[in-house]
């Protein structure tokens, strides 16, 4: 799984599709439970996951 800020989107879903073969499922993170989660690619805050 890849949590990803708007800015890094699109890498984190070439990446995924690359790793897999598959297109990959993209969910927004909307539970307060994930909202101090990063981004995998710098720190900011992750908006989105991508399985």
């Amino acid at each position: 799984m890849i949590f990803t800020c708007i800015e890094h989107s699109d890498r984190a879903l070439d990446d995924a599709l690359e790793k897999t073969g598959e297109p990959p499922n993209m969910e927004e993170i909307n539970d307060n439970s994930n909202k101090s989660t990063s981004c995998s690619y710098c720190k900011k805050q992750a908006v989105y996951k991508i399985k």
